[in-house]
């Protein structure tokens, strides 16, 4: 192993991901999708610098098949940063099949590397790496589609995570803790960061198709750019964690009357339920619900009773019985038994269930689920 600046820059920016991964684990979240997404940014920075250092300090040499293992992996940085987006700004965002499709265009990527000849031995492919060191390698076709994949994907990304962030500065409620204008502000310093690699590969691609030749500079200043990023989310746990993994905790002013709240208290309430569907915590309590609305209980007693003319569990167990319908409706639950699709919205045990069900549908779930296929 060589010992460099860019090596050494590279292990303190690996060892700063394994920190944040770490504390991002370990840390409780309220927006767990955020969290989530976090992670796998951090992952995927982490695979890339690693990829690097194994060129910075010469272990190709001592393990040779894990050279070029982070290839392609900038089509991931894309759709990493707007799924994340995504859960900064939109309450009810969760993770689902279907976002396994922005996968394709780093799919894509490896059928482009999969393509492009190499050394026939491990003997050969270590001298192509250290021309590509030493000198650079010329481009062929397979190399400038690839660099062009990487920055029409960027570019398609940063175009969509902006759109995403210009709509929230004009649709997202003010209602929240956390404010608009600091998620907006944490979301541009990423979009920005964004920029800065697209500009780089941008550069790159136009660099290899003028000289017909790509060489090791390129990842040398990716590595400026990814160790910056990843300062960049370090600086922000350090100011404000909250911003990064945000939840949609709602502001309440005391001080007035209920009366004179109730439509706005109601609104939050259903906010609660229907985006964030806190019903279907099995733990959730009435005193816990008010924590959220942050008001005393006796206030949250008297909206339920007074305005809705109902009682918490009553409430709560009609939204947990139209959420057991539409999961069993689901065929992505068709392996969990009535009972395990009944504790998957919020119920704890099957007597309970059975009852509120009952109660609110007039029929048991097995005999309502045989009138749904009837």
């Amino acid at each position: 192993m060589t010992l460099n600046l860019w090596s050494a820059l590279l292990i303190a920016s690996a060892s700063q991901c394994v920190f944040l991964i770490a504390f991002f684990l370990l840390r409780p979240s309220t927006n767990k999708t955020a969290t989530r997404l976090m992670i796998l940014l951090l992952v995927i920075l982490l695979f890339m610098n690693v990829s690097n250092l194994w060129y910075a300090a010469r272990l190709y040499l001592e393990v040779p098949y894990l050279t070029g293992i982070g290839r392609g992996t900038t089509l991931l940085i894309g759709p990493a940063i707007y799924l994340y987006v995504l859960s900064v700004v939109k309450p009810g965002f969760k993770l689902q099949w279907k976002h396994t499709l922005h996968l394709s265009g780093y799919m894509l990527g490896l059928i482009l590397l999969f393509a492009q000849p190499s050394g026939a031995n491990v003997s050969d492919a270590m001298q192509q790496v250290e021309a590509f060191l030493m000198n650079g390698i010329r481009t062929t076709p397979l190399v400038l589609a690839r660099f062009a994949l990487y920055a029409l994907h960027l570019t398609a990304y940063l175009f969509l995570s902006r759109r995403i962030i210009l709509s929230a500065e004009h649709t997202f409620s003010e209602d929240y803790l956390i404010s608009k204008s600091s998620r907006i502000k944490w979301l541009r310093r990423l979009n920005w960061v964004m920029i800065a690699i697209g500009v780089a590969v941008i550069w790159f691609f136009i660099d290899a198709l003028i000289t017909h030749y790509y060489s090791a500079d390129a990842n040398y200043i990716n590595t400026l750019i990814y160790s910056a990023f990843v300062y960049l989310i370090a600086y922000q746990v350090l100011s404000d964690e909250r911003n990064i993994v945000p939840d949609f905790k709602i502001k309440y002013k005391s001080g007035g009357k209920i009366s004179q709240n109730k439509s706005l208290l109601t609104e939050r309430l259903n906010t609660l339920l229907s985006e964030q569907r806190i019903f279907t915590n099995p733990d959730l309590t009435q005193a816990s619900v008010a924590s959220m609305l942050e008001i005393p209980p006796h206030q949250f007693s008297a909206l339920l009773n007074r305005e809705l003319n109902k009682t918490f569990f009553e409430l709560v167990n009609e939204y947990r019985v139209e959420a057991f319908i539409e999961v069993s409706r689901d065929s992505q639950y068709d392996h969990l038994s009535i009972m395990g699709k009944a504790q998957e919205v919020g119920f704890r045990s099957k007597s309970s269930f059975n009852t509120a069900f009952k109660k609110i549908k007039g029929k048991t779930p097995s005999d309502y689920l045989k009138s749904l296929v009837d």
